[in-house]
């Protein structure tokens, strides 16, 4: 009986992880302009420093997308390792972890696109290097919007 109590929740839990409703991607309550106007830029170390402080600020920033990756066991859910430009020398400076969770019809995103990403800073996402196997911090962005601006 405990055995098939366990294989009902489990089965109950993935069906639940494979449909669209429990990836915490609902519908906006604000129309996408609206959403953009609440967001602002920030200063990438004020963000690092004070995670908690910010964690939850509505965020918009300039990125070329360097890796895309698979942010959950299923592949339902992508991540994007992205660098910004602040020194106009090119797009490599500044890293954020962003995990795509847009609403509504979206383009599909590409490595070495750039884009403006309107979303959601969450915390810091602790990210291990593939070559080194060494562990960094990231500024995680959720993102809710995303203008593709160059591919």
């Amino acid at each position: 009986m405990r055995k098939r109590i366990i294989a009902a929740v489990l089965v109950a839990v993935l069906a639940c992880i494979m449909l669209v409703g429990c990836d915490g991607n609902t519908v906006p309550e604000i129309s996408e302009e609206a959403y953009k106007a609440q967001c602002r830029q920030m200063d990438y170390k004020e963000l690092f420093r004070y995670p908690e402080k910010y964690k939850g600020t509505k965020v918009m920033v300039k990125v070329r997308v360097a890796q895309i990756i698979d942010a959950n066991l299923f592949g339902s859910v992508k991540a994007w390792r992205t660098y910004t430009d602040n020194s106009g020398y090119g797009f490599y400076d500044d890293e954020y972890y962003m995990l795509d969770k847009r609403w509504g019809n979206t383009v599909k995103i590409l490595t070495d696109d750039i884009v403006v990403v309107y979303g959601e800073f969450t915390g810091l996402e602790e990210v291990t290097r593939a070559l080194t196997g060494t562990t960094d911090e990231l500024p995680r962005i959720v993102v809710r919007y995303a203008d593709l601006v160059e591919e």
